[in-house]
């Protein structure tokens, strides 16, 4: 209850050691810190409590969590700008979230990503397992039905890369 209280910018975050911690959920409040450490929380599933973090400007490590399964829950608007550190976390298999993904592509600093599940297991797998940004060469949309037809069209594209033009009725 007291968590849910943290608000705003924070020095740094540091969720260590607790062996009941099974969820990380009332931290929707902060939205900038230096440094977030998530390490040996032996019963720790999910990190869904950040959902308001826009930066970590020096350190993101999240390791030897064994149980942790989902970070996907870390807004998608989250600017990664030092280093980056996710490993011996066997149970997560997907680190292809969008912070992850774009900080691969321009990495601000350090990168250590091993010993974790499936395609968390490097960088190369991360990178592999990100989604390619969509319709590079833009969009043009000239009838209303496109633009009511397009996630059904393009349901996994979050992203244009192009322009988008829309003209017509």
């Amino acid at each position: 209850e007291a968590l849910d209280q943290i608000a705003g910018e924070v020095e740094g975050f540091s969720l260590n050691d607790n062996p009941s911690l099974e969820r990380i959920g009332s931290l929707h409040l902060v939205d900038k810190t230096k440094r977030l450490y998530i390490y040996n929380n032996p019963r720790l599933t999910v990190i869904d409590g950040f959902t308001k973090l826009i930066e970590v400007s020096e350190r993101l490590a999240v390791f030897n969590n064994p149980l942790l399964e989902d970070i996907a829950s870390l807004n998608s608007r989250l600017d990664i700008l030092g280093d980056l550190e996710i490993y011996d976390n066997p149970r997560l298999s997907d680190c292809s979230i969008r912070p992850i993904c774009n900080y691969l592509k321009a990495p601000a600093g350090n990168i250590i990503i091993t010993r974790n599940g499936g395609d968390c297991n490097s960088i190369s797998l991360v990178k592999d397992a990100c989604p390619s940004p969509c319709l590079p060469g833009g969009m043009v949309f000239s009838r209303q039905s496109q633009l009511d037809s397009f996630r059904i069209l393009f349901p996994d594209c979050d992203e244009i890369l192009g322009s988008v033009t829309i003209s017509g009725n």
